[in-house]
């Protein structure tokens, strides 16, 4: 089952085909991205010469310039005025409350997700989207957590079964030929692929009076009166089961299992009580099942129902894994969930030995010393995986400094607290392959080591795309350490 020099890995993210970021399509052009020629490093992103080739509507996600034109202020084709007060609402129920939240985000130059509660709302704004055209430069493209976690760490050299529902079309999209456990679902009406919009912005962009600070983007999804599986298979964490079956039969044996799209749960509304507790017990016996030799990562997203958090973290979703991947603002809300660091610690099956955060301006990780290897490496792998997706950069090609900028101040402090705070030197980082790396010994009553190893980021600068960049930048991280 192992060829020669790959490792078998399976990557299950319960999102099939998503409308918005987290599905197995997300193509979104916002602003400035309209005249861009897309070249994404892995040709997830390549763009062809005549959109009209890609507008199919069984594709996962949209991306558009056209869709932030239907909502911007700055065009007379404005449906929705500027709201006067943005906030970010849980979930979406009106055109008022889709505003709003996206200039919440757009204000503060954040990554987010909301699901569209609204059937008839969502409806319109996918018939919007598809009806944008080639005139507003609206064309689609394959998404979600792990099509594109897969492909990257397929890409890397292991062999990947993805764990998803995913239509022949969606597939034919790839960056990479995924296997999928159960098979390539039929295309029709009952089973289409979920659909997500995406509305990028880019940085320093005006909307309104507002400035955007940096690149980045407001996912959305839900369920339309027309077509009513716009988005139900990604909640449901479609392929737990398939990929069960393909590892209890032995056809597929694993050293590592990848897991995400929690966050396609976030503010779905299951028609009956506990389902989606029932589906997160779910994918929590799916991972007990595994070998204690079998690496499992969670990658978490952009969370925003208190209820559900309480859900994901009483499973022990988050406590029976080996390995977090996270950005700085999922960064924030684990910590809000952790009245401490021990509740990791808990007699499981499982006790997680590595935290990756992926930030602007570096990669970050903190291990448990010996339980990972090539931490360093994996590091600056996934600084330039970053810089490489975000710019366009294909794999071969060589990169173009010209293009980055760096954040990351030369010294770096460890904690907030000043008794506690080492500096660290991240200047002497150039001669060390970008990365430094050191243990932490400062909990004296543990007789556990921890390594901690820095990147600082080269930060893209003309920007093509920054959907999917944390799945690229985990998986590619992942791939190295596996």
């Amino acid at each position: 089952m192992v060829e020669s020099g790959a490792l078998p890995t399976v990557i299950n993210t319960f999102l099939p085909l998503l409308v918005v970021f987290v599905a197995v399509a997300y193509v979104y052009f916002a602003g400035e991205y309209a005249g861009h020629e897309i070249v994404h490093h892995n040709k997830a992103f390549v763009h062809p010469p005549d959109r009209k080739l890609i507008d199919k509507y069984d594709l996962l996600q949209v991306m558009t310039e056209g869709l932030v034109t239907f909502l911007s202020p700055r065009r007379e084709t404005s449906t929705y005025n500027l709201p006067k007060h943005p906030q970010d609402h849980d979930v979406i129920n009106s055109p008022q409350d889709l505003a709003e939240t996206f200039h919440y985000f757009f204000e503060h130059g954040a990554a987010a997700e909301r699901y569209v509660s609204n059937k008839t709302l969502f409806h319109q704004l996918v018939t919007a989207v598809r009806g944008f055209g080639e005139q507003h430069g609206s064309f689609w493209r394959f998404g979600g957590n792990a099509p594109h976690m897969g492909c990257r760490i397929q890409m890397e050299g292991h062999n990947v079964l993805l764990g998803a529902h995913v239509t022949k079309e969606l597939r034919d999209q790839f960056a990479a030929p995924l296997p999928v456990a159960g098979g390539l679902a039929p295309t029709s009406t009952e089973d289409s692929d979920d659909i997500h919009i995406i509305l990028e912005s880019v940085s320093d962009e005006l909307w309104g009076n507002d400035t955007c600070p940096r690149a980045n983007r407001l996912g959305s999804n839900g369920t339309g009166d027309a077509d009513p599986n716009d988005d139900v298979h990604s909640p449901y964490l479609r392929g737990i089961e398939e990929v069960e079956e393909e590892i209890d039969s032995g056809a597929f044996k694993p050293d590592a299992l990848v897991l995400g799209a929690f966050q396609m749960m976030d503010g779905f509304p299951f028609p009956a009580e506990g389902e989606r507790l029932q589906r997160l017990q779910r994918a929590r016996q799916l991972i007990d099942e595994q070998d204690p030799s079998v690496k499992v990562h969670v990658e978490l997203a952009s969370f925003a129902n208190s209820e559900f958090m309480k859900e994901l973290y009483d499973t022990g979703m988050l406590t029976r894994v080996d390995s977090l991947g996270m950005n700085e603002q999922e960064l924030t809300t684990f910590t809000d969930w952790l009245s401490s660091l021990h509740v990791l610690r808990r007699n499981t099956t499982r006790k997680v030995t590595r935290i990756h955060v992926h930030t602007l301006a570096f990669q970050a990780v903190m291990i448990k010393t010996g339980a990972w290897n090539r931490t360093a490496e994996a590091m600056s792998k996934a600084s330039l995986t970053a810089f490489r997706h975000v710019c366009g950069f294909a794999t071969n090609e060589d990169i173009d400094l010209n293009k980055g900028k760096v954040l990351l101040f030369d010294t770096f402090v460890d904690s907030e607290d000043e008794e506690l705070a080492q500096r660290r030197d991240v200047v002497k980082t150039r001669f060390h392959n970008g990365v430094v790396c050191w243990d932490d010994t400062r909990d004296s009553d543990s007789s556990e080591k921890v390594t901690m190893c820095l990147s600082p980021n080269i930060i893209c600068t003309d920007p093509v795309a920054t959907i999917a960049a944390g799945d690229n930048i985990s998986g590619a991280a992942v791939a190295v350490q596996i």
